[in-house]
């Protein structure tokens, strides 16, 4: 009975710090993605000029506007989807009850 017991409590952490580690890994990626992005638009104009031989993409994004306005939409995007969907709360233990005893409902859902 003993080790059921502790494969159940490890299994328990496995679960508890995958359900935390996953948001956050997430939440950072679109974070890095969106930042990435913006450091593109930013830095390409800079990049063509100091590059003897620039690919086309790096060209591209130096010289075209709307392909740069498109990305910053995309940088936008991926900023408010990792705050939407993502952001990061703190560990509760237990369940949080009021004065009253009753038992709040959850206020860091996503969604409807």
């Amino acid at each position: 009975m003993c080790g059921l017991w502790n494969w159940c409590v490890a299994r328990e952490f496995i679960v508890m710090i995958f359900a935390r580690f996953v948001p956050v890994a997430c939440f950072w990626i679109c974070l890095l993605v969106a930042a990435g992005l913006l450091g593109l638009i930013v830095l390409a104009p800079g990049m063509v000029e100091k590059t003897d031989s620039p690919s086309l993409a790096l060209r591209l994004y130096a010289h075209d506007a709307t392909l740069r306005r498109v990305t910053l939409g995309g940088a936008a995007g991926l900023a408010a989807s990792a705050f939407a969907f993502f952001r990061m709360t703190p560990l509760r233990f237990g369940r949080v009850r009021r004065a009253d005893g009753t038992v709040p409902l959850p206020n860091d859902l996503a969604g409807a």
